[in-house]
């Protein structure tokens, strides 16, 4: 929160600040940040054959602090498990332009440990998220993937027809933009807007798995350019 405070502080009252560096702040906005985290759990999800609990849209959790932390921890050891089990679908998640991340040597500055938590922490923020991101936004949601074309600069390095196989298999979910309006959140350059704008319609937030998926790419360990 002390970054997010920062930038606050700065945009509202720039006269009094010559410069500010906010440290750990949303500063690009939530709902990029809520938009990436939606990208990393559906690409993981393809990648790793749903091994994590739950949908996009939403994760089993119960109600009380003690039980939460328990859900949380589980999913945390179903990703860490799934990315020991192959580390290069990691890796083509890392890749991706929309989930771009670090890599671990010898082709990045990250040990291994490092490159865990860099794909683990999008999945729990998820996690603890979405639930309640869809509570207040009256059973919507207001980030999805349903035109999104997946893309990476790096495909040449990954198994051949990663790219068309992922956009193949992803779920996919539906935005509904009216529920930014709730929460008043703001992507940058966009018109304000206001928290007391039109709510969305009740309903419920859905991922829409395809019903049939072309055949997986063959996965190989190295990191040789195809």
């Amino acid at each position: 929160m002390g970054g997010f405070i920062v930038a606050s502080l700065a945009e509202r009252f720039p006269g009094q600040y010559d410069g500010v560096m906010p440290i750990c702040g949303v500063v690009g906005g939530f709902e990029a940040q809520l938009q990436y985290v939606l990208d990393a759990r559906v690409l993981f999800d393809a990648l790793y054959d749903h091994q994590l609990p739950g949908t996009p849209t939403a994760v089993p959790m119960p109600s009380d602090p003690f039980g939460a932390s328990l859900a949380i921890g589980a999913v945390q050891q179903a990703a860490v498990g799934a990315i020991q089990s192959n580390p290069l679908k990691a890796g083509i998640l890392a890749m991706m332009d929309e989930t771009r991340m670090p890599l671990p040597a010898p082709n990045g500055p990250l040990t291994n440990a490092q490159f865990g938590e860099f794909v683990v922490t999008p999945l729990l923020l998820h996690v603890i998220f979405i639930n309640d991101i869809v509570q207040h936004t009256h059973g919507q949601i207001p980030v999805g993937n349903a035109t999104t074309q997946y893309s990476s600069v790096f495909q040449g390095y990954m198994p051949a027809g990663t790219i068309p196989w992922l956009n193949a298999t992803v779920d996919r979910v539906e935005a509904d933009p009216s529920a930014l309006n709730v929460t008043g959140w703001q992507r940058p350059g966009a018109p304000g807007r206001s928290c007391n704008g039109p709510r969305p319609a009740s309903g419920t937030a859905t991922s829409r798995r395809p019903r049939s998926g072309r055949g997986s790419p063959t996965w190989s360990t190295g990191w040789s350019r195809a």
